[in-house]
């Protein structure tokens, strides 16, 4: 993520006190500016704790958080309309899909409140540019990872912080 100019950061499974040092002062000075940071992790760390909203779900139902948070994007039309129709393949079959996904069903299913994962869809949606940092193995060491994190990918492509300023870059500095 080009953290530089984001307004909202996604940080997902990454203890960056713990397990990306180098990046606890990076952390600390996004809160200072203000960035409103979303946490998704199962446990609870100093980056968790330091986060406006954790989301502390079971592990290995990230899949079903993402499709759940991509429900309230689509559902409250927050979703970047012209983005997704110039770059996005397969978006109806996607929004379909989607609704399989509301938030009481994801609740059930990754432990996480249906209004936590309302709130941190609305803020990362709406308070843009945003940006999530990727942590490189939690999530795909699972039976269904890649899956997962093509989900949490899609939450990128859907509000258009793709190759933006402040949104998930292919060469942010």
């Amino acid at each position: 993520p080009d953290m530089a100019h984001t307004n909202t950061l996604l940080i997902w499974s990454n203890n960056l006190y713990h397990s990306n040092t180098a990046m606890a002062g990076t952390y600390q000075r996004l809160k200072d500016r203000g960035v409103k940071i979303i946490a998704v992790d199962p446990r609870v760390t100093p980056t968790t704790r330091k986060a406006d909203i954790h989301l502390r779900l079971f592990p290995g139902t990230d899949g079903a958080l993402a499709l759940s948070m991509a429900y309230v994007i689509l559902t409250e039309k927050l979703y970047d309309k012209s983005f997704v129709e110039k770059y996005v393949y397969g978006f109806k079959e996607y929004e379909k899909y989607v609704h399989e996904f509301p938030p009481k069903r994801a609740q059930e299913i990754t432990g996480v409140d249906k209004k936590l994962i309302r709130k941190a869809a609305r803020l990362y949606a709406g308070s843009g540019p945003a940006g999530i940092l990727f942590s490189p193995s939690p999530v795909v060491h699972h039976v269904n990872g890649v899956q997962n994190y093509r989900a949490v990918h899609c939450l990128i492509a859907l509000t258009g912080n793709y190759d933006t300023l402040g949104g998930n870059c292919p060469n942010a500095e």
